[in-house]
């Protein structure tokens, strides 16, 4: 049974996953939509979805969830999309929607041969309604790729308590025109490992050593002001990625991150003019902690940051105005363009 507005709205979905589920649920949505907004309930259960979603303005998608591990509560099992991530993505967040409490499994996906899935969520664009969507409380227990937020607008997206193995990538911001959060996330191979979920690797399996071939945690574009809190991501490629756009530069504020057992804890391969600023973060990179790209321009500045790699702590190249500071009170390191490294 479905719960809307704490009223019973009769459903025939069985929630026993197999039977197809998706016409069920983006009734309910719509439903709740045409009487201008309000929260739908998928009660405990594994839903099968073979479509994809879309959740309206005004809308939020919710029920059961608890801090992984083991995965349990409301499970949507996502089918659509097998084998790129061009395709439509499985829950699309309109403007004020939202979708917290709940966790999305992919049961078709396998450790040992990872195929492309399209995004499992993603902040629904429209020029000039491209404001606060929220993803809350949510495990992505082995999504290929979980949050984007890109073309052509968005803003005030609020990305809170995520979790999971996302495989390709965990979040992507692009063209993000108005101060985006994302606070407590948490990424690494071993939550699909520890779900309880039929066909979950073991930890350190296939899995593992393909998202730390392939995978990046956090990859961010343009954000006009992206503030980060409290981010732990262990076992990728890249630990977090700021990278070049037509777009615009962007800038942001990161506290309190932990990147660790990465091969680069943080890649930035451009920095614009409002630059980025690191404090109480550790970059612990198997081989580098930091990587800048030869196209990095202005200045990233680091405060009471934990910097190491196995290679080099640091790998620095740019343009003639890119400038790093690297302040542990009471002194200040500073670097000015030079394609050499600081250890």
């Amino acid at each position: 049974m479905w719960w809307w507005r704490g009223t019973p709205l009769s459903s025939s979905a069985p929630r026993d996953g197999a039977t197809d589920d998706t016409s069920a649920i983006q009734r309910a949505l719509d439903a709740q939509a045409k009487v201008g907004g309000g929260t739908v309930f998928l009660p405990e259960g594994r839903y099968a979805v073979r479509g994809t979603l879309v959740v309206p303005t005004g809308v939020v998608l919710r029920r059961d969830w608890a801090k992984p591990s083991p995965v349990k509560g409301t499970i949507l099992m996502a089918y659509a999309g097998r084998g790129s991530v061009k395709g439509t993505p499985f829950l699309k967040v309109e403007h004020s929607a939202c979708v917290r409490d709940l966790s999305i499994w992919y049961p078709e996906q396998q450790a040992s041969a990872i195929v492309e899935y399209p995004p499992s969520i993603v902040q629904q664009s429209e020029w000039q309604k491209d404001d606060s969507s929220t993803v809350e409380n949510v495990t992505f227990v082995n999504s290929y790729w979980g949050f984007a937020a890109g073309l052509p607008n968005n803003g005030r997206h609020l990305l809170h308590n995520l979790y999971g193995s996302l495989l390709s990538t965990g979040i992507e911001i692009e063209h993000c025109t108005a101060i985006g959060r994302t606070e407590v996330v948490s990424f690494s191979p071993d939550y699909w490992s520890d779900s309880g979920l039929p066909g979950a690797p073991p930890r350190k399996g296939p899995h593992a050593r393909w998202m730390y071939r392939n995978g990046t945690g956090i990859r961010i574009y343009r954000s006009d002001w992206e503030y980060l809190s409290f981010i732990d991501v262990t076992g990728y490629q890249f630990g977090f990625a700021k990278l070049k756009t037509p777009y615009g530069t962007g800038t942001g504020q990161a506290y309190g991150r932990n990147f660790s057992k990465c091969a680069t804890a943080l890649y930035m391969q451009y920095c614009g003019f409002n630059g980025f600023r690191f404090t109480a973060n550790t970059f612990s990179g198997d081989e580098y902690g930091i990587v800048t790209g030869k196209e990095f321009e202005e200045y990233a500045a680091f405060h009471s940051c934990n910097i190491s790699g196995k290679t080099k702590a640091a790998a620095l190249a740019g343009e003639k105005t890119a400038t790093g500071f690297f302040r542990t009170a009471p002194s200040t390191a500073r670097w000015s363009r030079r394609p050499a490294t600081w250890q």
